[in-house]
């Protein structure tokens, strides 16, 4: 992320490719000065709870 410039606008979606049935959980479009840490982290714990059939070992699709 360290290539885009401040103030453009970024989206974030993340999807375990190990169970496709799960719905890709995102973040609204925000500037990527305001995609923090924390908000990545809220985002990743939805895809975690909304999975029933995930484990550790699955592998996630991150886009930005």
């Amino acid at each position: 992320m360290s290539d885009v410039p401040v103030r453009d606008i970024v989206d974030l979606r993340i999807r375990n490719t190990e169970n496709v049935e799960d719905k890709v959980i995102g973040l609204s479009s925000r500037r990527r000065d305001r995609l923090k840490r924390d908000v990545v982290w809220v985002a990743l714990e939805k895809v975690i709870d909304s999975n029933s059939m995930f484990s550790l070992s699955d592998r996630l699709e991150v886009h930005l």
